[in-house]
């Protein structure tokens, strides 16, 4: 691995087909450092230095800020026993970059900025030496005293600094690597590198640092070759004849005492859903895809549906198992809050559409339990106040939150967000015949004029959202994730999962009062910051648009030889080309 910074000029085919390797290139930011190595003839002690332990020293005087004693490499160093110096400091700290740098090569250059570094150590010396070393000037005199300095006898006073150190670090390969602040989610671990046979190593990779150091490259090293072993493991099993997921038989499943975990596919009766839609930024909706879905499954590449996500607010009058033992256990209720995002799926079967929840609230274990281990749901516990069954009612959500990422920090219970309606704007509803008894694409024109009927015009995510809900089953995928105890920044299992929500039966729907949206921000529920690309504080918001759906369905998982799914992509596709 070289530094981040060599890369764009090698890896522009990369970038070209990869969003998250270009994002990397770009947010991953660099600088030129330099550094400058000085012999002296006197000890710390007899220079004025009268601490017990030798300095070692970060945030000193701009731009050499950080130095060190490094006599104890002396031993290993051939000096003539006449001119043998008594201790050597190290030096380093960022340079600025220069305008004028050559894009090309330029012989010459390389020395204008190594001078460029000694005048700087001459300046750093001249004017704070003496602040560590009070007997490092000439006597009576301020400045440094350059004899101190081990030469050759013909250099006098400055000229001793020609036989010091000096080194300017401005080689792509050679710049620091910079740790800002929001760009950690462009970095990319040693195995992300989301091309076949190619692996990562460098202290620009996700490691447990996250920024420029040896131990950060070490542990990206160790990363990478792990990547490596896994891989030829994985290419052996296939040699063999052998899956690398399935080179031996998946073990029983062992329920757990008093289990709340139900196999699907789950029937949901009575279920109320009320749907906000609001702008957010294609950029973060893009961002949140490459994040949790992209670069997981082979051949599928997720993409935001429009420019808007979805707030949910779900009723389910009953939930319960329809195969195996649990479906005798009994079913539940379930109150609901999401924040989901449409996406396109692309792949070798085609196109398709589907959601995929951000974070989702429910109120009970049963729902929380059976969503985060099956299908991989980030399911949390909330608590609602509100009637969600009756629709355009006020509704308030509560959910145990960091307000600060702090130490200090405590788990509490807060608001999350707060739904009313706003009287004194249009709040005409409308409504579709109840026990409509099919779902089909031909019947729900009704779902176009609802959503198109709002003051000032159409709205343009409003198509994109309409071809999601006229399919016939509505995909929904997941990132299920267990971390390893070992290795605690990797996943020892990590799949996207795609279950279908199959609408069998609809009992009404319309388009919901105009409502106003108080949304709280915590640092562990930064849905406004990263999400709607909003300042990271509480805002009362005003929808694009609502509406309410109550139907039966049945939720399946998905399965590769189900020859309805072709139906359904191809369903899609002659859609999407119609729009």
């Amino acid at each position: 691995g070289i530094s981040i910074a060599g890369l764009p000029r090698i890896t522009g085919q990369l970038a070209a087909h990869s969003r998250p390797w270009a994002e990397m290139l770009a947010e991953i930011k660099t600088i030129r450092t330099q550094a400058a190595q000085i012999w002296q003839r006197k000890s710390f002690h007899e220079l004025g230095w009268h601490a017990r332990d030798l300095p070692v020293i970060a945030g000193h005087a701009d731009p050499l800020n950080s130095l060190a004693d490094m006599s104890h490499v002396l031993a290993m160093e051939n000096w003539p026993t006449a001119e043998c110096p008594v201790t050597v400091v190290y030096f380093c700290g960022p340079m600025t970059d220069d305008v004028a740098e050559p894009d090309r090569p330029a012989p010459d250059y390389p020395r204008t900025q190594t001078e460029w570094v000694r005048r700087e150590l001459e300046a750093n010396l001249a004017r704070h030496a003496k602040a560590l070393w009070p007997h490092s000037g000439q006597d009576g005199a301020s400045g440094f005293d350059w004899d101190l300095l081990v030469a050759p006898g013909h250099l006098r006073g400055v000229e001793r600094l020609q036989a010091q150190y000096c080194r300017a670090n401005i080689d792509p390969s050679e710049r620091y690597v910079l740790a800002l602040a929001g760009t950690l989610k462009f970095r990319l671990a040693p195995s992300e590198s989301g091309f076949a046979n190619l692996v990562l190593a460098g202290d620009w990779t996700r490691t447990e640092l996250n920024f420029g150091c040896v131990e950060a490259a070490a542990q990206s090293g160790l990363a990478a070759a792990r990547a490596i072993l896994r891989g030829a493991h994985d290419s052996e099993n296939k040699d063999q004849g052998r899956s690398a997921d399935t080179a031996s038989p998946l073990p029983l499943y062992r329920p757990s005492f008093s289990e709340q975990v139900f196999r699907p596919p789950y029937r949901l009766a009575g279920a109320t859903f009320q749907t906000y839609m609001l702008p957010a930024p294609e950029r973060l909706l893009r961002q949140a895809c490459d994040r949790y879905l992209n670069g997981i499954t082979p051949d599928w590449r997720f993409e935001p549906l429009g420019q808007f996500v979805l707030f949910m607010i779900g009723y389910v009058h009953s939930n319960r198992a329809v195969f195996g033992p649990e479906a005798g256990f009994g079913d539940g209720p379930e109150l609901s809050f999401a924040v989901v995002l449409p996406v396109t799926k692309r792949g070798r079967g085609g196109t398709e559409p589907g959601l995929f929840p951000v974070v989702a609230l429910v109120d009970n274990s049963l729902s929380l339990a059976t969503g985060r281990e099956v299908l991989g749901f980030s399911k949390q516990i909330g608590w609602f106040e509100g009637d969600l069954e009756n629709v355009g009612s006020p509704i308030a959500v509560e959910t145990l939150v960091f307000e600060r990422h702090d130490p200090r920090s405590r788990l509490a219970r807060k608001p999350l967000i707060r739904i009313e309606p706003a009287p004194d704007l249009d709040s005409r509803s409308s409504e579709v015949p109840r026990n409509e008894r099919e779902y089909s694409p031909g019947r729900h024109a009704w779902i176009k004029r609802i959503l198109d009927r709002r003051a000032g015009g159409e709205i343009p995510p409003i198509l994109d959202l309409i071809k999601l809900l006229r399919t016939r089953r509505l995909a929904i995928f997941n990132l299920l994730q267990i971390r390893d105890l070992q290795q605690q920044d990797r996943a020892c299992l990590q799949k996207v999962t795609k279950s279908y929500l199959r609408i069998d039966t609809v009992h009404g729907g319309g388009r919901l009062p105009t409502a106003s949206v108080d949304l709280f921000a915590y640092d562990s529920h930064p849905i406004a910051r990263d999400l709607l690309g909003l300042a990271h504080a509480h805002h009362g918001l005003q929808p694009l648009a609502g509406f309410w759906l109550r139907y039966d369905a049945i939720q399946e998982v998905f399965n590769e030889q189900d020859e309805c799914e072709n139906q359904a992509l191809s369903a899609w596709n002659g859609e999407h080309k119609r729009v």
